[in-house]
């Protein structure tokens, strides 16, 4: 049952995602992180949530997670050999057992940089926001690039994601700032940021 699932998974992403992408494009809105940030957090959860790693058998219900918080289908064929160890982090909600949050840490090469750690596919459900899941394992998953010693942390996201660009940069992530399109970029994102805030 579960190939055929999967199998169904596969065919619907060719059909509503026929280009999905695998790592960061110049079309991402770029952020890095500090190698001297420094991580405090508690892992306490509301009642009926687990924090833990993914396992194989997470799949669908990751797969779900990510159609439903917005993000579309995740390539984790792809993403699987460039994880780093232990830094796959999900939040299961017990009672439907269900993935509802996750996020990761990788290894990716880009061009003309090199290794970079990555921070990646940052989701929670809809019906689970506002309990601070997204920012725990924020939290986990920048530790963790930090602990892995790379020289360059970086993430990718979307210009209208101003929610979680806020919680990045409440974290310590900071602007990257590589082109003069990059800074214009961003001189607009924290314009919007600055008008939220009031």
């Amino acid at each position: 049952m579960e190939i055929f699932l999967r199998r169904c998974v596969d065919k619907l992403k060719r059909i509503i995602n026929p280009v999905f992408k695998n790592s960061m494009t110049e079309e991402d809105l770029r952020m890095h992180l500090p190698v001297s940030c420094v991580f405090s957090f508690s892992e306490d959860l509301p009642i009926g949530y687990r924090l833990r790693q993914y396992q194989n058998d997470d799949y669908l219900s990751y797969q779900r997670l990510m159609f439903s918080s917005g993000m579309g289908y995740c390539p984790l064929n792809y993403w699987t050999q460039k994880i780093i160890p232990e830094g796959f982090f999900v939040i299961e909600y017990e009672p439907q057992k269900m993935i509802v949050a996750a996020c990761f840490a990788s290894e990716v090469i880009l061009k003309d940089v090199g290794i970079i750690g990555s921070l990646g596919w940052l989701a929670c459900h809809p019906n689970h926001r506002g309990l601070r899941l997204g920012e725990l394992l924020a939290r986990k998953v920048s530790a963790k690039l930090i602990d892995h010693g790379l020289q360059l942390n970086l993430l990718g996201t979307q210009d209208f994601r101003l929610g979680a660009i806020n919680l990045y940069l409440q974290l310590g992530w900071q602007s990257y700032e590589e082109s003069v399109a990059e800074k214009m970029r961003w001189k607009v994102i924290f314009n919007k940021l600055k008008e939220l805030d009031r």
